[in-house]
């Protein structure tokens, strides 16, 4: 019996040990949306802490298929966590793809369905949390709504060491229930007005998310890897610096506004200051592929 005990308490003290670790974790987080899955290779993600496949688009009755993700995007996926040792995280809702939430948890019914179907599915195919992205629960109930599908999500997977995180709109209070139950906000700061997501007008949603009660070290600050004009139309970063060199200081490119590398590096140092728990990507594909252009390399650099 003392034997068992011990092995036991030792099980206990290395979990305990692997979750203060993670805790203690400076995270970059890369959205990989499935229509950029074929073009992405292991050197673009190497350096990320979690790998977020886009994105699931829930049905209002919550059922989950056994095939949600294709067999050849799941082993592409499967290779680009086994080459880089990140975490993947399967996101569920996003931009277009939202529709189905507010049915979903309408009802206890669907809600546990889906939950379950999909913790299954998640536990079944090597993905280590699932990320949520209602864009957006409208009123008291959507929210409330809300709250109880990442609560139940979390009693769900938490057991089998799987995390729940969120993507939230810098502009919407999810209340502090939402903030006290997930592992992680990734906060959308881009897509202000032009120009977008400035270090000024990123830093001022982390500081009204923490009075809205999110924790620093809960909040992953999302930076854009593309770029907006005045007319709202985006070009990705590869795109805007194309094959000639870039001055790392520079942020508009043909009118389009974006993030260069000495912006980066700065939203980068000030999310390290501030104790947040990292930085969040939209998306790692628009990234340039050049090592002395590229934007994610310049988050990772010590």
């Amino acid at each position: 019996m003392q034997r068992w005990l011990g092995f036991i308490v030792a099980a206990v003290l290395s979990w305990s040990s692997i979750c203060s670790a993670n805790q203690n974790q400076f995270v970059v987080v890369g959205y990989l949306p499935d229509y950029r899955i074929e073009s992405v290779s292991n050197s673009q993600v190497q350096g990320v802490t979690h790998l977020v496949y886009f994105g699931l688009t829930p049905t209002g009755d919550g059922n989950t298929s056994a095939n949600l993700v294709p067999a050849t995007t799941l082993a592409k996926l499967s290779e680009l966590k086994r080459a880089t040792g990140c975490r993947l995280i399967l996101c569920v809702g996003g931009w277009g793809r939202s529709d189905g939430f507010a049915e979903l948890t309408s009802s206890e019914e669907s809600l546990n369905r889906f939950v379950q179907g999909l913790s299954n599915y998640c536990r079944a195919n090597g993905f280590d949390g699932i990320d949520y992205d209602w864009e957006h629960p409208k009123g008291t109930s959507e929210l409330e709504a809300y709250v109880r599908l990442i609560r139940e999500t979390k009693h769900a997977i938490q057991p089998h060491g799987m995390e729940v995180s969120v993507a939230q709109a810098g502009w919407q209070d999810l209340g502090k229930d939402a903030y006290e139950l997930v592992d992680r906000i990734h906060l959308m700061a881009y897509d202000q007005e032009f120009p977008q997501s400035t270090l000024a007008t990123s830093l001022s949603e982390v500081d009204r998310l923490q009075k809205w009660g999110c924790p620093p070290q809960k909040i992953a600050l999302g930076v854009p890897f593309y770029g907006r004009n005045k007319s709202r139309k985006s070009r990705t970063y590869a795109e805007l610096v194309g094959r000639q060199p870039i001055d790392p200081s520079i942020n508009e490119i043909d009118g389009f506004a974006f993030n260069g590398k000495d912006l980066i590096r700065s939203k980068t140092q000030a999310a390290r200051d501030r104790g947040l728990a990292g930085v969040m990507i939209w998306e790692l594909a628009q990234d340039s592929r050049r090592d002395e252009a590229s934007l994610l390399k310049a988050i990772i650099a010590k």
